[in-house]
């Protein structure tokens, strides 16, 4: 279920025992310290701080593609907000365009036993909105339309697959979507990423966005993030010989082998309109509208 802070209209997701103290929320966005005017909001500090650490570290940046290397902390605030600016985006298309999604605003997970010194501000909130909003970032997640990893770097019918894919609108059957994410090394083992995964595809992406295809992919030789997407029932498609980027000499130079994995929805779904009001203060609770849960 997406649950939403009444305080500040922030939405989240909440994963189920035994990784209840693990969140899911938009990037945040905070005002900046010093009292200019025209100063652009950035991401809290230890949310930058937790994008540096991670990111220059190789268990985490070697696995990754996009992003840049050596990650500097104009990197993190840029990415922040221009998630932020996406989430907001996504949000008020659909109140204005339709019944569909057109992508996943959660993308920062967040660890509520392990508070941040710089966090949203509170107020007066109880406990658990405490909680919530001193929560620290501990890694990032991110639905976008697929790349098509299956055709070559850079050719006519990549693009043409692309521009395909990304004309159809929220929730058409034929759209494909891909995945990314990252988890700071101390969190990697424990199981979260995967109850991230579930929760991402469960709570919001079938209810909320209709969708139907999510593929992935994994350098070969990354048995973690494949080990990810077996448990949430993804499917070996194809491993693609030199099917990266060409690598920076920071990566390793060249291109890597990777693995496709594929998704595909089950037709068991059933639909639930109901709206449930939770009975703790200041804590709406709304679920799903298209739940496929039994």
């Amino acid at each position: 279920m997406v649950l939403i802070l009444t305080d500040n209209s922030e939405p989240y997701i909440r994963l189920p025992a035994p990784h209840s103290h693990i969140i899911l929320t938009p990037p945040r966005l905070v005002e900046a310290r010093e009292e200019k005017d025209n100063v652009e909001k950035s991401p809290p500090e230890s949310d930058i701080n937790t994008a540096v650490s991670a990111l220059n570290d190789k268990r985490v940046y070697l696995k990754l593609e996009s992003t840049p290397y050596p990650y500097m902390r104009e990197h993190a605030i840029a990415f922040a907000r221009q998630g932020h600016a996406d989430t907001q985006r996504i949000l008020q298309q659909q109140q204005q365009q339709g019944e569909w999604f057109d992508g996943c605003p959660f993308r920062d997970i967040r660890d509520t036993s392990s508070p941040s010194s710089s966090f949203l501000d509170a107020g007066d909130a109880d406990i658990e909105h405490q909680e919530i909003a001193q929560a620290t970032k501990i890694g990032d997640l991110l639905l976008h339309h697929y790349p098509f990893y299956e055709l070559p770097v850079d050719s006519p019918e990549r693009k043409t697959a692309q521009e395909k894919n990304a004309a159809l609108p929220a929730g058409h059957e034929d759209l494909i979507w891909g995945i990314g994410f990252w988890l700071l090394p101390t969190y990697h083992g424990k199981g979260i990423m995967s109850a991230v995964l579930k929760a991402v595809i469960e709570d919001w992406a079938i209810p909320k966005m209709n969708m139907r295809v999510l593929k992935s992919s994994a350098y070969v030789g990354n048995e973690a993030s494949v080990g990810v997407f077996r448990k949430c029932g993804f499917m070996h498609e194809a491993t693609i010989e030199k099917g990266s980027a060409v690598l920076s000499e920071s990566r390793g130079g060249g291109k890597r082998d990777i693995h496709v994995l594929r998704w595909e929805r089950k037709a068991d779904g059933h639909q639930d309109n109901t709206i449930l009001m939770c009975r703790r203060r200041h804590t709406k609770i709304i679920q799903n509208k298209h739940s496929t849960r039994k």
